[in-house]
């Protein structure tokens, strides 16, 4: 029991270590290079807010665009960001494996705090922005939005242990990373509600968790507007066996390593 108790610490001080240490490295010490997590997703939602107003888009329909697009592309930063960071991140720092204390997966979970906090961070700031400006409604249901933030993280998570075990075990798949990415992007559900879907489409596209997570954190941050279609079960067991796969995957990853 003691000796877990003292990894667990262990383990949190090389985390702390390498979170800041990729913050120094990603942003530098004296530039505002982080608060492009803010800018990003608003300038995306001002963009298409511009459009739709330009059309007058908003006079034939009420349906919040602005709330949409916003929550949608911040929640999908949370996977996308995730996971494209934390491919990369063993490759990256091969060279600090040496030191004991440091494995694999602690890259993974320093990047996934990283963008977890960063993208977080940014869409409260966001949306206190827009709230204040009128641009969007306060959260319908809180409980809600929050369930589906955290099983959309968790899922980010999951699907970064699997890539970054990938990165090491398949090398030619960094070629394809950018590709897959861009393409669930489009697919995942996070800009795209799953009511608008013919049913024979809609019944297939369920199986993506991220449509899932998505519709979640919708319903609680933009009520009953239209209807929303989503399993909590199915998406708490698809993260399930994706973590434990990925955690299988890096042992695996871990052990190459080791070899070479």
């Amino acid at each position: 029991m003691q000796s877990s108790i003292k990894g667990f610490f262990i383990m949190a001080r090389v985390v702390k270590a390498l979170i800041l240490r990729e913050l120094i490295t990603r942003y530098g010490r004296d530039n505002l290079g982080f608060l492009w997590t803010f800018f990003e997703p608003a300038f995306f939602a001002f963009l298409v807010t511009l459009v739709w107003t330009y059309f007058r888009l908003h006079e034939r329909s009420d349906f919040p665009i602005t709330a949409f697009i916003f929550i949608g592309y911040s929640q999908g930063l949370l996977w996308r960001n995730t996971i494209g960071q934390a491919f990369r991140a063993v490759g990256a720092n091969m060279g600090l494996l040496y030191h004991s204390m440091v494995k694999p997966i602690d890259f993974v979970l320093s990047r996934f705090l990283l963008e977890f906090l960063s993208v977080t961070g940014g869409a409260l700031m966001l949306g206190v922005v827009f709230v204040g400006l009128e641009m969007v409604p306060l959260p319908y249901d809180w409980s809600y939005l929050l369930m589906g933030w955290f099983l959309m993280a968790w899922f980010g998570l999951a699907m970064a242990l699997v890539f970054a075990s990938l990165s090491v075990l398949v090398e030619v798949l960094e070629h394809f990373i950018n590709a897959f990415l861009y393409i669930f992007w489009i697919l995942s559900g996070a800009l795209y509600p799953a009511a608008m879907l013919p049913p024979s489409v809609r019944e297939y596209a369920l199986y993506l968790p991220t449509l899932h997570n998505a519709e979640i954190v919708r319903y609680g941050f933009l009520g009953p507007v239209i209807e929303h279609y989503y399993s909590i079960s199915y998406t708490v067991l698809f993260n399930l066996i994706a973590t434990s796969v990925g955690l299988f995957l890096l042992r695996i990853a871990e052990r190459k390593i080791e070899v070479e």
